[in-house]
C-alpha cells in the first residue's frame, strides 16, 4: 500500500471510530464515571496541592494561551522562511476552532471546549512541525511535548470537575481527529511540493 493510501485508510478509520467513540460517551454519560475516582477534587483522598497546580495547568488549554501557541509557532516558522507551513498552521488551528464550536452545538452533549482546543491546536502544531523538521530527535519531542500539554489540560479540567470524563474524551477525539487531518494534508501538500521540505 502507498505511503498516501495508508494514511487515507489510518484518517478514515480513526474518524469513524471516533464517531462510534464519541457518540456512545455522548449518548451515556455515566461510561467513564469510574475515571472519577482517580482524578476528582472533591474526593477526600485528594491531595491538597494537586488543586492549585490543576488551576494552574488548565490555564494551558485558555483561548489567549492557545492562540499564543499558535502565533510563536507560525513565528518561528516564518522566520524559517517557511511560510506556506506557517500559514497551515494558522489556517490549521482557525479552522479548527470554527469546525469545534460548530459541531459542538450538532452533538448529543457537550464535549469540553478546552479540550477540544487544546488538542486541535497542539497536535496540529505538532503535526505540522513534524513535516517540516527533518531531525528525528527534534521531531520526537515535538510529538512528546504536544501530547503532555493535551493531556495536562485534560486531566486538570476533569480534576477540578470543570467537565466530566465524557465531556473530555469526547473533546481529545475531536481535536485528535482534526490534528490527524492536519497531519494528513500537510503530507499531502509536501509531497506535491506545495509545502517546504524538511529541513
Amino acid at each position: 500500500m502507498s505511503p498516501r493510501l495508508r494514511w487515507i485508510a489510518l484518517t478514515t478509520g480513526f474518524a469513524a471510530f471516533s464517531w462510534f467513540l464519541l457518540r456512545l460517551v455522548l449518548l451515556n454519560p455515566a461510561f467513564l464515571d469510574p475515571l472519577r475516582v482517580f482524578v476528582d477534587a472533591r474526593l477526600p483522598s485528594a491531595p491538597a496541592w494537586m488543586t492549585p497546580v490543576a488551576t494552574d495547568l488548565v490555564a494551558l488549554g485558555s483561548p489567549v494561551l492557545l492562540t499564543l501557541a499558535a502565533g510563536f509557532a507560525t513565528a518561528a516558522l516564518l522566520l524559517r522562511r517557511q511560510p506556506r507551513s506557517a500559514l497551515l498552521i494558522a489556517a490549521s488551528a482557525a479552522g479548527g476552532s470554527l469546525v469545534a464550536y460548530g459541531l459542538a452545538g450538532a452533538l448529543p452533549g457537550a464535549p469540553s471546549g478546552a479540550a477540544t482546543m487544546s488538542a486541535i491546536v497542539y497536535l496540529s502544531v505538532g503535526a505540522v512541525l513534524v513535516c517540516v523538521v527533518r531531525e528525528r530527535r527534534v521531531q520526537r519531542f515535538v510529538i512528546a511535548s504536544t501530547l503532555v500539554l493535551t493531556a495536562l489540560v485534560a486531566v486538570s479540567r476533569g480534576f477540578l470537575t470543570a467537565h466530566g470524563p465524557t465531556d473530555v474524551l469526547a473533546g481529545l477525539l475531536l481535536g485528535s481527529a482534526w490534528a490527524l487531518l492536519s497531519a494528513l494534508v500537510a503530507r499531502s501538500l509536501q509531497r506535491s511540493r506545495q509545502l517546504e521540505a524538511a529541513r
